[in-house]
């Protein structure tokens, strides 16, 4: 009976050394594979920084394109005579040219409509009739960069005697702009019954034909 008692004893003690071992070697395999995959996941970390992602982002040019974009501001917009370049020089017979280039960074549209001229005490031009120009104006005319546009003014339709004169004026791009700007003419103008024509994309095209 003793003797059975230590048999069953010693194989007892041998199953839970057994055990013991066991859970001792699959402990260490355990903690390798830890150490392993955490080996792995800084070399992952290390290769998602060597795929510079976040380098990838700043070296992608988009946002640079984007800038290039909005460099040429108000795209598609209507012009208004503040985002203009606007000179009136001397042309034959009392007439006058005006040209219209946009300011640097800015591309708008003129529309078909003609440039309104106010002086005096807010007396204001008219347009002169489009039949009677030698072409019909463009819908549009794009102005950026070096684009002009161009529009004739007659200051003394009427050619009345002893009309008043000015040098400086008062320019919107059409009757809808709320943001004329004053402009010099070449020399002092009589002024009756001003006219002007539609905006064109030629000086010659822009001429009024009848004086």
């Amino acid at each position: 009976m003793r003797s059975r008692l230590a048999t069953r004893s010693t194989r007892v003690i041998l199953a839970v050394a057994t055990t013991v071992a066991l859970g001792a070697g699959l402990t260490a395999c355990d903690d390798e594979d830890l150490a392993a995959g955490g080996s792995g996941g800084a070399a992952a970390s290390t290769g998602g920084s060597g795929g510079s992602g976040s380098t990838g982002g700043s070296s992608d040019k988009g946002g640079t394109d984007g800038e290039n974009a909005t460099d040429d501001k108000g795209v598609g917009q209507s012009c208004g005579a503040n985002d203009l370049d606007l000179k009136i020089t001397d042309a034959d017979g009392g007439h006058y040219l005006i040209a219209a280039k946009a300011k640097s960074g800015i591309t708008c549209q003129l529309s078909d409509s003609s440039a309104v001229v106010s002086y005096g005490s807010g007396e204001k031009s008219t347009t002169y009739p489009a039949e009677l120009m030698g072409k019909p104006a463009p819908s549009s005319i794009k102005l950026s960069g070096s684009a002009e546009a161009f529009a004739t003014l007659v200051t003394n339709s009427e050619r009345a005697e002893g009309a008043p004169e000015f040098k400086q004026v008062k320019l919107a791009v059409s009757n809808d702009d709320t943001t004329p700007v004053s402009v010099d003419l070449p020399k002092s103008a009589d002024f009756s019954a001003p006219v002007v024509s539609q905006w064109y994309s030629t000086a010659a095209d822009a001429v009024i034909n009848a004086n």
